[in-house]
């Protein structure tokens, strides 16, 4: 069953709760632990910091002097450089170390904050649910005055001293998450990809006849709730709702997908790690943005199953972070907003849900920066929380009936499954497409490469990522859940893996999992096993995984794209032979987090056509997004691609000349620039742009 958190309820708690909270004063009267009328706010706060003034036996010092310069702060505490692109001005605190009284539910300090800075919960008050007694703890220091200089850090940082232990838990939280994701526009290339998409994934045809119990499904990514199937230009966050869409709502009946598939805004920022002023949503996050997201979706389910109200609660939710923070800089996950992270997965397992997250694509394909998988994948290495540790969480089962024999209809597990069900891609072919990450497979793997489907934008060009794999596993998960709300979330994922085919590839990451078959995750086959002792569900046409077509269900695209290329109706310029070159590794900067690139592949429609006759000359088709071209914001100054042979071996490097260059980017909207290479059987590629940002853009480019 779901739980529910327990609270500090001192009588002054209470009113800054409310205050705090956004609540009218009015709301909280009538509190009877009040003597002598009610305190306004200013003699709360003021009772507060008093208060704690006195516990901790210390006068409250004077506001530092502007001439005064305090000792620097620790590297611990300044995990990011300011001024680099990645710093948010947020640091977090963690304030109940069993040692220390506990800070005033607003986390100010007796001693004052420095000029610039604010305090406030990491974890308020949402939808009436307050946060978890462990997840109180969590204080944000916030700078309102512009981007804050290491002085402004430092100053902060001398503050948080002055009670016991709480600099030593603090943070500075840093931009980190980032989704994963001519020939362009065509309907027919198009329809091509959506087929291959939907029999590469399983897909149902309609999901009539199914008895389907509510089931949440979260998304947490670029778009606030009332963004999607808008035209906001935060285009991730709206095709991961419309994958998830398409498959759990196939026949358009749209009040199954209207009811329960929500979004929370984990990745609020402009590259340049600053809020978005004016348009709702976001591209990239930092690790607060992103556990603060996933704290609301938690609150927001458990509030509407606690809903009196409520005749038809969802029982059951599922979380989906498609992004993921590289490891460079591997942060410390008992400080700040990084502990925080391991918190929050810890609260959706002990409220029995699940929290899918992709394990990342290459960002130096075939370079040590390229090794394992991101944040928050690698929390697929630990199990989730022991029904204490949920309770030392202030997370306590409600009961579900008067008897305390009946069965419990909704039951959570413990220790039984990984904290983060960590998703990888493959191609048409099972294959690990050139994008996959080193050592990262895990033991659920979706079809990823060149997705396309149909949305009410037309703002969709094809995706290849593990964040497309994310999507569909989540989509999966909720439907098996919608049929057999009674298992466990361990039971949902067991039945979705054993349904699944098995690739032959081995599990790399995963607590407990490592050297298990890896399996395709197959939406059919799952709902197929679900159904089996049931008499009310779709019907599914499939008895178990489909193995891999041997045109990986990709004939109509290839078809599709070869008439364009033949019928006239684009204009093919040749390029000419691209540079041989040796291999070069980006080597991302190891003192911070990985900067973030732009979502969309620069070239979505480009593929290599090999030759057929077993030549060692083949063909790179370009044709790029309308964005990258000649004086646009992400215009391309240079590129080279990658090859790989069948065991993902890299087989050479060959750069675009300026020549090349020109071409592509001078190309007209109906042009397709064609440049030839010659290495001997290439199995998969990766294209690699450099943008005039001094950025990359990174794509898989399929071998057809």
């Amino acid at each position: 069953m779901p739980a529910h958190a327990t609270a500090i309820t001192t009588p002054t708690t209470l009113l800054l709760a409310c205050l705090a909270g956004g609540l009218a004063l009015t709301g909280c009267q009538g509190a009877d632990s009040f003597e002598g009328g009610e305190p306004s706010l200013e003699d709360a706060q003021f009772e507060a910091d008093e208060a704690l003034a006195d516990e901790l036996d210390a006068p409250a010092p004077a506001p530092a002097s502007a001439d005064t310069t305090p000792p620097p702060a620790p590297a611990d505490f300044m995990t990011c450089t300011p001024g680099s692109g990645i710093d948010t001005g947020t640091v977090v605190a963690i304030h109940d170390l069993p040692s220390n009284p506990l800070l005033p539910v607003s986390c100010t300090l007796a001693a004052g904050l420095p000029p610039g800075w604010s305090a406030a919960p990491t974890f308020p008050v949402v939808a009436g649910q307050t946060a978890p007694r462990k997840l109180q703890a969590y204080c944000s220091y916030d700078f309102a005055g512009g981007q804050p200089t290491q002085l402004d850090y430092d100053l902060l940082y001398q503050r948080l001293t002055t009670v016991p232990g709480l600099a030593e838990s603090a943070a500075v939280d840093c931009v980190s998450m980032d989704g994963m994701g001519g020939l362009d526009g065509s309907p027919e290339i198009e329809e091509g990809l959506y087929q291959a998409f939907r029999e590469n994934v399983g897909a149902l045809d309609s999901v009539q006849g199914g008895s389907l119990e509510n089931v949440g499904l979260y998304v947490l990514d670029q778009i606030q709730e009332w963004e999607f199937a808008s035209s906001t230009p935060h285009h991730h966050g709206h095709n991961m709702g419309y994958i998830a869409r398409d498959l759990l709502c196939p026949d358009f009946l749209s009040d199954y997908c209207d009811d329960n598939l929500h979004f929370e805004l984990a990745l609020p920022r402009e590259h340049d790690g600053q809020f978005e002023p004016n348009l709702g949503g976001g591209y990239v996050g930092s690790y607060r943005d992103v556990v603060s997201a996933a704290y609301r979706a938690v609150m927001r389910w458990q509030a509407q199953y606690e809903d009196p109200n409520n005749q038809n609660p969802e029982r059951r939710f599922v979380l989906l972070a498609a992004f993921g923070a590289a490891r460079e800089l591997d942060p410390n996950f008992d400080r700040g907003p990084y502990a925080a992270m391991r918190d929050v997965l810890d609260l959706v397992a002990c409220q029995g849900g699940l929290f899918v997250g992709s394990v990342g694509n290459a960002s130096d394909p075939g370079c040590a920066a390229n090794d394992g998988a991101l944040y928050p994948a690698v929390f697929a290495g630990d199990l989730t929380p022991s029904a204490q540790t949920c309770a030392d969480l202030g997370v306590v089962p409600l009961g579900v009936t008067p008897n305390p024999l009946d069965v419990d209809p909704y039951p959570i597990s413990y220790e039984d499954r990984t904290l983060v069900e960590a998703v990888g891609m493959v191609d048409a072919w099972d294959e690990l497409p050139a994008l996959s990450r080193d050592g990262a497979t895990p033991n659920l793997l979706t079809y990823g490469t060149q997705v396309w489907v149909p949305n009410p934008t037309g703002n969709m060009v094809p995706l290849t990522g593990t964040s497309v794999s994310a999507a569909v596993s989540a989509a999966t998960f909720t439907l098996v859940w919608a049929l057999r709300p009674e298992l466990t979330a361990a039971e949902v994922r067991q039945l979705v893996y054993d349904a699944g085919y098995d690739t032959g590839l081995n599990t790399e990451i995963g607590k407990g999992l490592q050297g298990q078959p890896a399996h395709r995750v197959s939406l059919c086959a799952a709902v197929e096993d679900a159904c089996s002792p049931l008499a009310t569900c779709p019907v599914t046409h499939c008895a178990s995984a489909a193995a891999p077509a041997p045109d990986g269900n990709r004939e109509k695209y290839q078809e599709a794209v070869a008439q364009t290329l033949g019928d006239g109706s684009v204009t093919v310029t040749q390029g000419g032979a691209m540079a041989t070159a040796t291999a070069v590794c980006l080597n991302p900067d190891a003192d911070r987090l990985a900067h973030p690139t732009p979502e969309n592949p620069a070239c979505p429609q480009c593929d290599i056509d090999v030759d057929d006759g077993g030549g060692s000359v083949h063909s790179l088709h370009i044709d790029l997004l309308a964005e990258y071209k000649l004086g646009e914001l992400h215009e391309i100054q240079g590129g080279h691609i990658k090859t790989f042979d069948v065991i993902g071996a890299e087989t050479g490097q060959f750069d675009l000349t300026p020549a090349q260059v020109n071409l592509i980017i001078n190309a007209a909207p109906n042009e397709v620039t064609t440049v030839d290479f010659d290495v001997a059987a290439p199995h998969s590629a990766a294209l690699v742009f450099d943008l005039a940002s001094g950025r990359q853009a990174i794509g898989e480019v399929p071998c057809r």
